[in-house]
């Protein structure tokens, strides 16, 4: 907790945090749908209004989500050393998103895209090209093609959208057989297969040929 801030403040932050982490575990526990805002509260020990002081839905809880993902991704991205091969910290880079992903558990996912696609929903967090997965998938990729380490006859932009639409088909997938496999493994198998296409050269038979 910050010193600098009132204690007051301080309290307000517990609060949203009591708040935050109550509803995630009930999503966990009994899914999105099961779990209504009186259930938080009981649990949180606080009053209806005191949780839409703190959050205007359940929505904006699962909103919250997100930006805690942001974060890790942007701690992650933070912590490469010099150095390291854009193909290396691309592997890595997911390896890690995966494991956060995994941790949050099959109910958790199945509340976040339940919040993307359920009725009324306007706003797409998972589409918003603006957050932070998107900026450095972005970024990796493009420093692979300046290096030469991955082909440069496609587009990265291309490149970026075929690799976050894999990551998210491998999450469904994961939330449809309710948690079934190894979600990391998997994901590390596709990105494997997918930047073995993407090498400039390969090698077939002993024959160096440019991959196409």
């Amino acid at each position: 907790m910050r010193k600098d801030l009132t204690k007051r403040k301080q309290q307000a932050l517990q609060s949203h945090q009591l708040i935050f982490d109550t509803a995630s575990t009930l999503f966990k526990k009994k899914g999105y749908d099961q779990t209504t805002v009186g259930d938080i509260c009981r649990k949180a020990g606080i009053s209806t209004g005191a949780f839409y002081h703190h959050f205007k839905s359940k929505d904006q809880v699962i909103a919250e989500e997100y930006l805690k993902i942001d974060a890790f991704c942007k701690e992650t991205f933070n912590a490469f050393p010099a150095g390291m091969s854009a193909v290396e910290k691309l592997s890595i880079f997911t390896r890690r998103m995966s494991q956060y992903i995994a941790e949050l558990g099959v109910t958790l996912l199945k509340a976040v895209y339940y919040s993307e696609i359920g009725p009324k929903k306007k706003k797409k967090f998972l589409l918003d090209e603006k957050r932070p997965i998107f900026k450095i998938y972005k970024q990796l990729v493009h420093e692979a093609q300046e290096k030469g380490e991955i082909r440069t006859d496609l587009d990265e932009t291309m490149i970026v959208d075929i690799i976050i639409k894999c990551s998210r088909g491998n999450i469904y997938e994961w939330v449809l057989r309710n948690g079934n496999f190894d979600y990391v493994e998997a994901s590390q198998q596709i990105l494997a297969l997918f930047l073995s296409g993407l090498l400039p050269r390969e090698t077939i038979k002993g024959k160096s040929i440019q991959a196409r």
